[in-house]
C-alpha cells in the first residue's frame, strides 16, 4: 500500500519539483523514517492508516511524503518518506 500526500494527477512532478527547489549543497535532500509493529499488533491496513496519521501529525501540511506499508514480511512497517521544501 502507498500514500501519496501530493497533487494526486502529477505525483512525479510534484516531487521532482520541490526536490529541485533543495539546495545542491544540502545533503539530506529527502528524510526517510521507519514505522514498525509487532506481529499481530495491527493489521497491515492499520498499520497503513497509522502511518498516514503520524505523517499527517508530524509534518503539519509543511511536506510532500509517501507512505509505503510492506506486506511481505512477519510484521506490518510503514517507511514514511518525505521531501525537504
Amino acid at each position: 500500500m502507498i500514500h501519496l500526500a501530493v497533487e494526486l494527477k502529477l505525483p512525479g512532478m510534484t516531487f521532482e519539483y520541490a526536490l529541485n527547489r533543495t539546495k545542491q549543497s544540502d545533503k539530506n535532500q529527502a528524510f526517510h523514517l521507519i514505522q514498525s509493529f509487532a506481529k499481530g499488533e495491527v493489521s497491515h491496513e492499520e498499520a497503513h492508516r497509522i502511518g498516514i496519521e503520524l505523517a499527517d501529525r508530524l509534518l503539519q501540511g509543511k511536506f510532500s511524503y509517501i507512505v509505503a506499508t510492506h506486506t511481505d514480511r512477519g510484521h506490518p512497517h510503514n517507511h514514511i518518506i518525505f521531501l525537504r521544501r
